[in-house]
């Protein structure tokens, strides 16, 4: 019985609790909570991950160049090279492409589309070819644009970032050329030469003229050729003015010798040898004259009483007094009158002479007269004393000859008086020598059609974008400068050079040979620190806004001194405004035209931008930019300096709250006193409605931002 007892113990057990049906009960309910969780944290992941896309910096584009200023000659091409590497977020892959643009006559040289996987580097060379001329100076811009592509791991909008940089081409001389130039400069001197042996020549005429004044008919005829001969020389000073331009532009191609040179000398030669004829011609005329006064004792004495004589002795005094009056003289027909009635007069004389001694032979032994001398008192005396003693004679000849030539009254009797002079053929030359200035050859900035030189007079505009807050601090400064980029592209296309970001010891001095405006963006994120011959940059991005004023003056210093020749503009964007505003206060206007605000709060945010900004953003900067705070309190009871221009943009059509707005800063808040005002209407397009802050700077939504920075910026 014991036995059995024993053995019935030791099989006994308890009865179950949990049944297998509540076992797979419980196994289902741990799996849909294990499955819950993971959607749960799938769905939380999904949503930072896209808060980071839009809050984040998913795609940052960055140009590597080999080298960014060339020296070659102009008849060299040049192997421009680079890199294109992009910072991805949360393993995405971009596509890409590239653009290089010859900005002197901004034709697209090179473009390519281009795949990056993350983190991944694209590397290019491109030959460009050489160019026509030596000592310029020539820009290529390369223009990369990418986005993220959407995927399951990449939850991106497949917004397009970009980003530019310059080469820099600078040609010299070469040998062909330089002897060209030695050739040109040579052809050059020898016209001066010819232009100055021709000026002289023109003096000698012109001082001939002014010499031998009244002119006559033909010589006033020669005296317009020497105007339009003096027409001339102005064009051939001027031609070879721009010549000398030429060649101080190394543009030896439009060397053309001076056609008007040869053609001036042939005119001038045979207008100088008419001058001398006509000049001639007259002192033949007034010699003649003074020949016929020489003859005036013979006149009185012989033919004291003739009127033939009188009237051609008259007619050569009227020729005197003509010469000194000028009135219609003809140097030509003058002198054939003077020769006419000196042959005249001398026929005359010859004439009355011989028939006076004639009379006188005849008649004096009839009437028993002794004469010494033939003239008309002997003939008056011969006949009185026939007429007295009664002689028959006949006396026809005698009376004719004396009614016809001894009656006049002698006060009738006019003797020739002259009174002007020779012409003397001296000169002293008046007109100044032509000198060419070749000064030296100057080097050439070649940009949009257009070449200027290195020392150009011109205005020449530098204009700064600064960027605004980052709303996260998380993001890089390139970031927040690349807001810029596209704009920059648009205004490159209105003949505003894209200089692309600048920093600290990376400012090409090359630009500051282009007297055209330049456009660039920075950031006063970097701190600089000189170790090495060059600078480091550390980012330091929460701090107040006045510390980054402070670093706003070292970029404008390091401007000034990279780019001397240049005005200063500063287009500033939403907190980079009150940047600029804290500057101004500190350092006054000293280097600046004009500055540009665009959505800038110059009254502060509130409401939910400001939580947010307190929640994500640098905390300092989002207590300067509360609205009340002490900063904008002290910034806003001044007055902006004067002495420049002022310009505030602002944006509307978000509401915010109650009140209008782009989004970020209300319509209000943005206001600025003592600044030209301008009005942009929009709309937030994003799902947290404040995109219109940041869209205003994207050509491609609001075209007229380029046309009105084009139209501030250019006048």
């Amino acid at each position: 019985m014991r036995r059995k007892h024993k053995h019935k113990s030791e099989h006994f057990t308890l009865p179950e609790i949990v049944t297998p049906k509540v076992k797979r009960r419980i196994g289902k309910t741990i799996l849909v909570l294990f499955i819950l969780f993971l959607v749960i944290a799938s769905i939380l992941f999904v949503l930072g991950v896209k808060v980071r896309f839009i809050l984040g910096e998913e795609l940052s584009v960055n140009i590597k160049q080999d080298s960014s200023s060339y020296l070659v000659g102009s008849d060299q091409a040049v192997d421009l090279s680079f890199s294109v590497v992009n910072e991805n977020f949360f393993k995405c892959n971009s596509q890409c492409n590239y653009e290089l643009i010859d900005l002197e006559s901004n034709k697209l040289l090179f473009s390519e589309d281009f795949y990056l996987e993350h983190n991944q580097e694209y590397h290019k060379s491109v030959v460009v070819d050489s160019k026509e001329f030596g000592n310029r100076l020539y820009l290529y811009s390369l223009n990369i644009q990418c986005n993220n592509i959407k995927s399951l791991v990449c939850l991106t909008d497949e917004l397009i970032k970009h980003n530019s940089a310059l080469f820099f081409v600078e040609t010299e001389l070469t040998a062909e050329e330089k002897s060209l130039s030695l050739d040109i400069m040579e052809k050059l001197e020898t016209e001066n030469e010819k232009l100055n042996s021709l000026k002289s020549k023109y003096s000698e005429h012109q001082t001939l003229l002014a010499n031998n004044f009244p002119l006559g008919l033909e010589m006033k005829e020669e005296e317009l050729k020497l105007k339009l001969i003096n027409k001339s020389f102005i064009e051939i000073e001027q031609h070879l003015n721009q010549q000398i331009g030429f060649w101080q532009e190394s543009e030896f191609g439009k060397f053309i010798p001076t056609p008007k040179l040869e053609d001036s000398l042939l005119s001038l030669t045979t207008t100088g040898k008419r001058i001398r004829e006509l000049l001639s011609i007259r002192n033949n005329t007034i010699g003649i004259l003074n020949q016929v006064a020489n003859k005036s004792g013979e006149i009185k004495g012989a033919y004291y009483h003739s009127p033939l004589i009188a009237e051609e002795v008259n007619k050569l005094q009227q020729v005197n007094d003509l010469l000194i009056s000028g009135e219609q003289l003809s140097d030509e027909k003058i002198n054939l009158q003077v020769k006419n009635s000196e042959t005249v007069i001398i026929k005359l004389l010859e004439d009355f002479s011989l028939q006076l001694d004639q009379l006188t032979n005849h008649y004096s032994p009839i009437a028993n007269v002794f004469v010494s001398k033939s003239d008309c008192n002997a003939l008056n005396l011969i006949k009185k004393q026939i007429v007295e003693e009664n002689i028959t004679v006949n006396t026809v000849n005698l009376d004719a000859f004396i009614d016809k030539n001894c009656l006049v009254d002698k006060t009738n009797l006019t003797l020739l008086n002259v009174t002007v002079a020779k012409s003397n053929f001296g000169f002293e030359s008046s007109m100044p020598d032509f000198k060419l200035a070749f000064g030296k050859q100057v080097k050439q900035c070649c940009l949009f059609d257009e070449c200027k030189s290195y020392d150009s007079q011109e205005e020449r505009t530098f204009t700064l974008f600064i960027h605004g807050h980052a709303l996260n601090k998380a993001n890089t400064p390139e970031a927040s400068m690349a807001a810029f980029a596209k704009l920059q592209e648009e205004l490159q296309d209105n003949a505003f050079v894209n200089a692309a970001e600048i920093s600290f010891g990376e400012i090409d001095t090359n630009l500051n040979n282009c007297a055209f405006p330049l456009t660039a963006r920075s950031t006063f994120y970097y701190i600089p620190h000189l170790g090495f011959g060059r600078y480091s940059l550390t980012a330091q991005k929460s701090e107040r806004i006045e510390n980054y004023a402070l670093r706003l003056r070292e970029i404008l210093e390091e401007v000034k001194k990279n780019v001397p020749n240049h005005k200063i503009n500063i287009v500033a964007h939403s907190m980079g405004g009150l940047v600029v505003r804290e500057y101004l206060d500190l350092f006054g206007v000293n280097g600046l035209d004009k500055v540009v605000f665009i959505n800038s709060p110059h009254h502060g945010v509130t409401g939910k931008v400001q939580k947010f900004c307190s929640l994500i953003g640098a905390s300092k900067e989002c207590e300067d930019l509360s609205a009340g705070s002490v900063f904008l309190q002290r910034i806003n009871s001044k007055q902006l300096p004067l002495g420049i221009d002022y310009y505030n943009i602002r944006s509307k059509g978000c509401l915010m709250e109650t009140e209008d707005g782009d989004g970020v800063v209300t319509l209000e808040s943005a206001y600025l006193s003592g600044a030209e005002d301008i009005i942009i209407n929009g709309q937030c397009l994003d799902s947290l409605q404040s995109s219109l802050h940041s869209d205003i700077l994207n050509p491609e939504l609001y075209p007229e931002i380029v046309n009105i920075l084009k139209g501030i910026l250019a006048d």
